[in-house]
């Protein structure tokens, strides 16, 4: 009986041994071989979306006609061909199901789909009013942002010293610098933010760009003197760090309250 036992481990040995190594391939990533997208994952009852299938690669065995996926559960959805390899997914009744592509030799994928009441869909397709508010405020920051770009292309032109530019440097803060940062300011006071989230934030690029504004004056002024005081352009540029780590602030708020309401760029 020893002698059987061990006579039937090593035939099972071998016979693994012998087995063609395909057998224990992974499924190739079918994602990396074709385009699946899908157009929306809610719809209402009676209401379609669409799924668009596309080949990527040249050398591969998949074909559109492997590319044919299934619903999960035909009470939810249906699904036909709309032309050549795309497809027409239909809400029969409220639920979820996946449409599923399941080709042997390739990894399986799944997108889920849910169906909703009409008037459960019609609410959850509402733009939030935090989202219209945000549309409102960066309008008006846009609107105002021109003022900006000239004071800024300006200052950067003429922020370092060559030792004969003084002048130059002067007439640009007086002429472009101060005037146009100073109109951003006059207008960016005039703006009343949609809500109390977005009014705080206002708040800290208003602190920003007063600081800015102070600090660009004081530059102006240390450059009408005939010999231009280090002292005073450190002291303006200390305050210039200080808008700017502000306007840092700012900018990291808007992209927190863009991602808390999924809003894209």
């Amino acid at each position: 009986m020893k002698s059987f036992g061990r006579y039937l481990i090593l035939c099972t040995m071998v016979i693994a041994l012998l087995m063609p190594s395909t057998v224990f391939a992974a499924d190739k990533k079918l994602l990396n071989e074709a385009s699946i997208t899908l157009s929306s994952d809610v719809i209402p009852v009676g209401g379609t979306t669409k799924i668009k299938v596309r080949l990527l690669a040249e050398m591969t065995s998949l074909t559109y006609a492997k590319l044919t996926p299934e619903v999960s559960d035909e009470s939810i959805l249906t699904i036909e061909l709309d032309g050549y390899s795309d497809y027409i997914i239909t809400g029969v009744q409220e639920g979820s199901a996946e449409v599923v592509f399941n080709i042997p030799g390739w990894s399986e994928e799944r997108f889920p789909i849910t169906v909703l009441s009409e008037a459960d869909y019609e609410e959850k397709m509402k733009t939030p009013q935090e989202v219209i508010d945000f549309t409102t405020y960066s309008n008006q920051i846009a609107a105002i942002f021109k003022f900006d770009e000239i004071a800024s292309e300006a200052y950067v032109k003429n922020r370092i010293d060559t030792g004969n530019n003084r002048k130059q440097r002067y007439t640009a803060f007086n002429n472009v610098i101060i005037p146009n940062y100073t109109k951003l300011v006059i207008e960016a006071k005039k703006i009343k933010a949609p809500n109390t989230e977005l009014q705080a934030l206002h708040e800290i690029y208003l602190k920003a760009i007063k600081l800015q504004l102070e600090a660009m004056t004081m530059m102006k002024e240390a450059l009408y003197k005939t010999k231009v005081s280090s002292t005073a352009i450190n002291a303006a540029n200390k305050k210039m760090e200080e808008g700017v780590k502000y306007e840092g602030q700012f900018v990291d708020g808007i992209n927190k309250y863009r991602k808390k309401y999924g809003i894209s760029d």
